[in-house]
């Protein structure tokens, strides 16, 4: 079976990076940062980054931030503090042997990628890496992810499992063909996923392990 995952906030608690990113970037600028809750809550209910900005009373900074914070996000000192979910860590070997793992990740940096691939002890257990090839800055969309499928995996529908934590994920998996598992306890909220009917929701990355065991 093909199972096509998502790496951030569904294999990944990149919680601290994402954060850390915001916050240190932020200061940089001469701005305070919202505290770890407030910024936290206004991320996972798909308020954008220009929108956090607004309540950090930082707007008039976002270009420069933004550009700072999309190329720091992908660097070894920030990639260090995410962490595989500890329910998955046995998980997602284990399975690899069964069926084919592509990651589809919407990071800018291969080499980067590869890198915390290898950090955490992935290299081996994704059977193949997909990532854009378009540069730094561009906006995450629903159609950025599905032109990647695409033009990987030809135009006809697909086969298998998309697993995600956000729209993006849910919307892609529906425009392939693919059925769809989204998981609520990474980048975005539950009542936003609800919305666009997944074929699995899971709330916790307990639930996500035990579901792809019985594939």
């Amino acid at each position: 079976m093909n199972i096509y995952l998502d790496l951030d906030g569904t294999i990944l608690d990149s919680r601290k990076r994402y954060y850390q990113v915001y916050a240190d970037v932020l200061g940089e600028l001469g701005f305070e940062p919202l505290d770890w809750d407030s910024y936290w809550n206004y991320k996972r209910t798909l308020k954008s980054e220009r929108s956090i900005l607004e309540f950090s009373k930082a707007e008039e900074v976002f270009e420069k931030f933004y550009s700072i914070r999309t190329r720091r996000m992908e660097t070894h000192q920030y990639m260090e503090k995410d962490r595989i979910w500890p329910e998955l860590v046995p998980v997602l070997p284990k399975i690899s042997q069964k069926h084919h793992l592509t990651l589809v990740t919407l990071r800018m940096d291969e080499k980067a990628l590869r890198w915390e691939l290898e950090h955490l002890g992935m290299a081996d257990v994704f059977f193949l890496v997909v990532k854009p090839n378009t540069g730094f800055g561009t906006p995450i969309t629903a159609s950025s992810k599905i032109n990647i499928m695409r033009e990987n995996f030809g135009q006809n529908k697909l086969q298998g499992w998309i697993v995600g934590d956000t729209d993006v994920d849910v919307l892609t998996g529906k425009a392939t063909g693919l059925s769809t598992a989204a998981v609520s306890f990474g980048l975005q909220d539950a009542s936003l996923l609800e919305e666009l009917k997944p074929d699995k929701l899971f709330n916790t990355p307990e639930e996500l392990a035990s579901w792809l065991l019985t594939l």
